[in-house]
Parts: structure tokens; C-alpha cells; sequence
């Protein structure tokens, strides 16, 4: 998934527009919950070379809240890293691109992580339904 295909799917799954509060500092695009304006997802482009995955030039990736079992399950995948820029224990950051075959992982992800940043009380319920 490209990023104008992950700025899509946000506003489809959350109806939720891209911010841009540090336009003209770097390229970068936030997505924050209407209910408590906490950030779910930071897309960034970052220079390659800054991730340690031995590419070179500009990627985009985008940064998402997520479990402990999730970071564990996920720390294999060639796409997934350590979080740029934000706590390594409670995020990581996705290379997003063309190759198809993590889109389904990504969404999901992505849900986990608007739940993740929901207020304490609406994560207490929404766990609750899931039992």
C-alpha cells in the first residue's frame, strides 16, 4: 500500500482527514482520533540510510501504535521496524510501498492502533465486547 492508498483507507475505515503540523519542516502527515486528538498513525518520508535497511533514497513509511504479542509477531517481517522517531516499545514503522501482500496485516494494524490510542474508558469497553 502507497501512501495516497493509506491516506484512503484511513478516511474510509475512521472517516478521518490527514494533519500536517510540522509543514515545512519535513514531510510528514498525521491521523489523530476525533475523540481525544491522539495520534493512531504517523506517515513520515525518511531518508533510507536513517532506518538501517541498507536502501537508499527517500521511503515512506508510517508509524502505528501497537501491542507487545504484535510487536513480538510482526519483528520478523522484512517491512516492519524499531519505530522512527517515537518509543521503540510501543511503536513501529512500516515501509509502505507497491507490494500488495501486507495490505490486510496493514489495515489491521491500523485498527489495532486507533484502538490502542482510544481514552482509557472506551478501551476498558471495547475490550469488554471482545470477551
Amino acid at each position: 500500500m502507497v501512501r495516497e492508498d493509506f491516506f484512503k483507507m484511513v478516511h474510509d475505515q475512521f472517516q478521518v482527514e490527514p494533519d500536517c503540523p510540522f509543514e515545512g519542516y519535513f514531510v510528514s502527515t498525521v491521523f489523530r482520533r476525533p475523540d481525544n486528538l491522539k495520534w493512531f498513525a504517523i506517515v513520515l518520508t525518511v531518508d533510507a540510510q536513517k532506518l538501517g535497511i541498507g536502501a537508499f533514497g527517500d521511503l515512506d513509511i508510517v508509524n502505528l501504535k501497537i501491542s507487545p504479542e504484535d510487536r513480538e509477531k510482526f519483528r520478523y517481517y522484512e517491512n516492519v521496524l524499531p519505530a522512527y522517531h517515537m518509543s521503540k516499545k510501543h511503536w513501529i514503522s512500516i515501509v509502505l510501498d507497491e507490494q500488495e501482500d501486507f495490505d490486510e496485516q496493514l489495515i489491521d494494524l491500523t485498527r489495532k492502533s486507533f484502538l490502542l490510542t482510544a481514552p482509557a474508558a472506551k478501551r476498558r469497553k471495547d475490550s469488554s465486547k471482545a470477551v
